[in-house]
């Protein structure tokens, strides 16, 4: 398990009055009732495994106990995203290097009195200190995250005192590692932390600074971590691996064409991308982690560039002829599958956790437009 630190005297929660402490137990009761669902077994036990060198491309679903061991010159990441209030539901995390959680702890917290906002960020910093068996947890926030948003960057980790390292526009080296990370993301619902006009823009002049020292001869990007798709800051920097969240619908690993620096040149190097949120479609967090296991940045530079990944959304499956992909239901969940919000015309997938052909930007860009009133 990660290493409990005793959190910080810097920020003591306002008290809350009786009005609040109802307001706030109606608020949990609806969501609880009308919109979280609960984890399974499966994805409790389970989680997606992938090589970021395997020449086959190919994500594949496992028991957390059967994870293959490490290969050499790898640092073994575990990814997940998006619990809103779900945490527990995900189980024991899989033993690895480096914990990465990808924003939106919290659900609709704007709902919420402050009190209750930190009530919650101790619990899910508590269920880091006995849940992760990793030494480095890195985090960002999400949109649903306002209260890391108003505490401000540097005072998070008075709450969050089991994160090593809290992301927020900036870069860091963990592990043989180089990390960019940016909270920022889009969307048209009223969970809006970290996705004002300002933010975005230091998101993107961040990117860009990183990416002109990149030109000058600096040291690239190894993983891109964001809440959002973050699709421009992903072209400008080409990082090996992108770790995000935020569009539900999309979980899964799958292959983006993006260009690195390669001397004085620009040359096709392809981005794995992971989007590892926890909760699927219907709002249950039934979506189980990502292990990945990356290449260290040094071995990297030697390596030669990254292989062309082929994609994979467990538990999908195609509808013949129509382009729409629908839950693929087992066991007692049969009969109960659910359409998701968007299609993808000539996809070649045939069954759960099958790859599928690199034409998943169509389906991103539906699925982003039909659900950003709701991320």
């Amino acid at each position: 398990m990660s290493a409990a630190v005793a959190p910080s005297d810097d920020y003591q929660p306002p008290s809350r009055g009786f009005g609040d402490w109802i307001s706030d137990g109606l608020y949990q009761f609806y969501a609880n009732s009308s919109w979280l669902g609960k984890g399974t077994e499966h994805s409790r036990e389970h989680c997606l495994y992938v090589n970021e060198r395997d020449r086959n491309g190919e994500a594949v679903e496992m028991k957390r106990s059967d994870l293959p061991p490490k290969p050499d010159n790898c640092v073994r990441v575990v990814y997940t995203s998006d619990t809103h209030d779900c945490h527990r539901e995900l189980g024991v995390m899989p033993p690895g290097d480096i914990f990465v959680y990808g924003g939106d702890i919290l659900f609709v917290s704007r709902w919420y009195h402050e009190s209750t906002k930190a009530r919650k960020m101790k619990d899910f910093n508590d269920w880091l200190g006995t849940h992760v068996n990793c030494p480095v947890v890195v985090c960002i926030g999400g949109n649903h995250d306002d209260f890391l948003e108003s505490l401000g960057k540097d005072r998070v980790k008075s709450v969050l005192s089991n994160v090593t390292h809290y992301i927020e526009n900036n870069e860091v080296t963990v592990g043989n590692l180089r990390f960019f990370g940016s909270p920022a993301s889009e969307g048209r619902s009223h969970n809006r932390a970290f996705q004002s006009e300002d933010f975005r823009k230091a998101a993107q002049e961040a990117s860009k600074a990183l990416h002109a020292e990149v030109r000058r001869g600096g040291e690239p990007i190894d993983v891109f971590l964001s809440h959002g798709p973050e699709d421009k800051i992903v072209d400008l920097l080409a990082p090996r691996v992108h770790l995000w969240g935020h569009v539900h619908q999309l979980y899964g690993v799958t292959h983006r064409d993006t260009k690195s620096m390669k001397g004085s040149q620009m040359v096709p190097q392809g981005t794995l991308s992971v989007n590892a949120s926890a909760m699927d479609h219907t709002m249950s967090p039934t979506n189980p982690p990502i292990v990945v296991d990356i290449l260290d940045h040094e071995s990297a530079k030697t390596s030669g560039n990254n292989p062309r990944f082929t994609i994979v959304q467990p538990n999908l499956i195609a509808v013949p002829g129509s382009g729409i992909f629908k839950r693929a239901a087992s066991g007692s969940e049969a009969g109960g599958s659910q359409e998701t919000a968007g299609s993808l015309t000539g996809s070649e997938a045939t069954g759960a956790g099958r790859s599928r052909k690199n034409s998943v930007q169509v389906l991103a860009a539906r699925v982003r437009k039909n659900s950003q009133q709701i991320l």
